[in-house]
């Protein structure tokens, strides 16, 4: 996603507590239940865990 100064976005996603959501190859705290986005590209992930129910 690429965002420029005047720009906003929301972006949702589902996910249980086990997935990981990673911005810019770095893990979100999910604790927060948001995280804000600067200006400039971002590369957003979601790791879904499958394998532990």
């Amino acid at each position: 996603m690429q965002f420029t100064f005047d720009m906003s976005a929301d972006l949702m996603l589902n996910y249980t507590p086990k997935d990981t959501i990673m911005l810019n190859c770095e893990a979100v705290n999910l604790a927060f239940g948001s995280s804000g986005l600067i200006p400039g590209i971002h590369k957003v992930e979601l790791v879904v865990n499958i394998f532990n129910n």
